[in-house]
């Protein structure tokens, strides 16, 4: 092996990096199978089909590349991009530091543990900062996410609306404490 990304891929290890506006290519195509995947049984197939092309994903995420948000790639154990997320501080949520804003991993690796390494290095992200609070935001249907946000420790918040559409906040008031098995 040549490096410690080798070793690690070599070992089934998941990497977790800060994205790269080159990766934004495979971000519009995960964004877009992850919305298939989890939606597609809840949300109306026109309201889909207006957001399903991958270039256009990508390219909004390219043009949006300055903004101050903080992106992460989780690679699989082969090196390909099969997630990613994306933060920002203050959280769009009153009283909350920090939200992952975008948390999207590739259908085909769900439960592979990417999401989970993605969600903990974005912790510790906003702990280096002195951030204390996290919120998400997910579509109230999305049993997937709202179930794996229940499973890392967050606690379910208030209900909203996203375009019409039933959400809710899964919220971390304290993610040092939350979170304290990985700082």
């Amino acid at each position: 092996m040549n490096s410690d990304s080798d070793q690690n891929r070599a070992e089934g290890h998941i990497i977790v990096r800060e994205a790269t506006i080159e990766d934004t290519v495979r971000m519009g195509e995960i964004a877009v199978d992850a919305w298939n995947f989890a939606y597609a049984s809840f949300l109306p197939a026109e309201f889909l089909a207006a957001r399903n092309d991958p270039v256009a994903r990508g390219n909004r995420m390219r043009e949006a590349w300055g903004d101050g948000r903080y992106r992460l790639v989780g690679l699989d154990p082969n090196g390909r991009v099969a997630g990613f997320a994306i933060a920002i501080c203050p959280s769009k949520l009153e009283g909350y530091d920090c939200e992952i804003e975008a948390l999207y991993v590739d259908p085909k690796t769900i439960r592979g543990g990417i999401g989970q390494r993605m969600v903990e290095e974005m912790v510790n992200h906003f702990t280096a900062l002195g951030h204390r609070s996290m919120a998400i935001h997910t579509l109230a249907e999305n049993v997937i996410s709202c179930s794996f946000y229940a499973k890392i420790g967050g606690t379910a918040g208030p209900f909203t609306t996203w375009f019409d559409f039933p959400s809710r906040w899964f919220v971390w008031p304290n993610i040092r404490e939350s979170f304290s098995g990985i700082l």
